[in-house]
């Protein structure tokens, strides 16, 4: 299927457009309301899409300001990048998860770029109360580095941004 739009509208990462998208389903729910078949939710999803844009996270912009000369500059650009958003164009974004008791943990969940950037991500989404986040998307813009990361804990429809820089920037600082 073709995305044209976005997709989840109104989570913090959201498919905004996609060339081509596939998923495979086997889930199983039960009860009377959309909130009980949510909370019951059991089984696995994997999905997949080429040639898109992810939103909510600026895969680009956090390559580019890790590589910057000057290390303060570095850590500013990174907390602009990781706190604002943004969106990333993408080559290819895959992944799986697992629901139990209404609750969606991600497994295998990547995006890569066309120039080979790659970011991962990890976590749950409480679907069946109200859509509590607590993910992780991390990358590593040097393979011998220490992963920079972007924690978005809270509400879906308003969650903390927490950038984790103090690994990779202690990396920078002895380099």
């Amino acid at each position: 299927a073709a995305v044209s739009g976005p997709l989840f509208g109104g989570l913090p990462l959201d498919l905004a457009a996609a060339g081509k998208a596939d998923a495979r389903a086997e889930l199983a729910a039960s009860g009377h309301s959309a909130a009980a078949l949510l909370a019951t939710l059991e089984g696995t999803v994997a999905f997949g899409a080429r040639g898109g844009i992810l939103n909510g996270y600026d895969l680009g912009a956090v390559q580019a300001a890790s590589a910057l000369p000057d290390l303060s500059e570095a850590e500013a650009a990174l907390r602009r990048a990781l706190e604002g958003g943004g969106a990333t164009e993408f080559e290819r974004l895959e992944g799986t998860a697992r629901f139990a008791d209404g609750r969606a943990t991600l497994g295998e969940a990547s995006v890569s770029t066309e120039g080979g950037a790659v970011a991962s991500a990890t976590g749950s989404v409480d679907v069946g109360r109200g859509g509590a986040l607590d993910l992780r998307v991390a990358t590593r813009p040097v393979a011998e580095a220490p992963e920079i990361g972007l924690l978005l804990a809270g509400p879906a429809a308003d969650p903390r941004r927490q950038p984790e820089l103090a690994p990779f920037l202690r990396w920078r600082a002895e380099q």
